[in-house]
Parts: structure tokens; C-alpha cells; sequence
């Protein structure tokens, strides 16, 4: 059975993004162009904006070892 890797913050920022459609109306609404708007936005967000997403991660990464304690990443 193949276990995903928690997700770190950026992918826990993308996220967001995509789910509060924070894009505009002329902007595809597809994986790739949230990707790379998001990943815009986030080299220009200073550290006390991304804290929120760094906790998140956080907090996903320690109920995944929870779940999954002899998990190892092996890609």
C-alpha cells in the first residue's frame, strides 16, 4: 500500500489557494496555473504570512506519523 508524504507548506498554500479560488476570472482554473500562481504569490509573501501554512504542515506532519510511524520516504 503506497502512503502519500504529509504535505509541506507550500503544497498546504496551494491548497488553499485552489480551494478559496483565489484567482481571477480570466485565470484558468486548472492544477498547473494554480501551481504557478501560487508559487508567484508565495516568493512574495514575507515570513509572518506563510507562519499560518508552515503550522498547518506541522500539524499534517505529525498525525501522519501518528498514522503511519514506520513510514519512510522513498520516492
Amino acid at each position: 500500500e503506497h502512503v502519500s508524504r504529509p504535505p509541506n507548506a507550500f503544497m498546504v498554500y496551494r491548497s488553499y489557494v485552489w480551494f478559496t479560488k483565489q484567482l481571477d476570472d480570466n485565470d484558468e482554473k486548472n492544477l498547473s496555473c494554480v501551481s504557478k500562481l501560487a508559487a508567484d504569490s508565495w516568493k512574495d509573501m514575507n515570513d509572518q504570512a506563510r507562519a499560518p501554512f508552515h503550522s498547518v504542515a506541522a500539524l499534517a506532519k505529525r498525525k501522519h506519523a501518528e498514522l503511519y510511524p514506520d513510514y519512510k520516504y522513498a520516492p
